[in-house]
């Protein structure tokens, strides 16, 4: 009985290796999404991906830090702040209001405050904050979230 026992032992001592390096061999020949969904079911996250272009995505950053306060992180006029303001900020989504502002009039508008175009004096000026380049990377951004047909 002692030695069935042994000869048990010494087999599955001897399959064990050759057991793991077939298990082996199967994870190689497959990518690691598939091996993990198949042995879990499981599926990696995937690493998001935009379309926006490296300066469009600086501008996102800085809108997100500076902008959605007030006008909402998708543009849409509803910030946080939004609802304490006399006059409510812009509405960046708004294509036809977007329209009527020029590159050059945004980023009048980010660096010397609401007044300068004679918009909401609520918008302060960002200037002394942002540099020149910055500016331009935030509008860049501003102008990619204008919905065509206006809201």
């Amino acid at each position: 009985m002692i030695r069935y026992g042994l000869i048990l032992i010494f087999c599955a001592v001897l399959l064990f290796p050759v057991l793991v390096l077939k298990g082996c061999n199967k994870q190689s020949s497959l990518s690691s999404e598939e091996y993990q969904s198949e042995r879990t079911g499981f599926i990696l996250p995937q690493k998001h991906t935009t379309n926006l272009t490296r300066e469009k995505q600086r501008g996102q950053g800085l809108y997100e830090y500076y902008c959605a306060l007030c006008h909402g992180k998708t543009g849409e006029a509803d910030g946080f702040n939004a609802f304490n303001m006399s006059t409510q900020p812009a509405k960046h989504t708004d294509a036809i209001l977007m329209g009527t502002l020029s590159d050059t009039q945004i980023q009048l508008i980010i660096r010397e405050g609401g007044s300068a175009l004679g918009r909401s004096p609520q918008m302060p000026p960002w200037g002394g904050v942002l540099t020149d380049q910055e500016i331009s990377d935030l509008t860049d951004y501003i102008r990619t979230l204008a919905k065509p047909g206006g809201n």
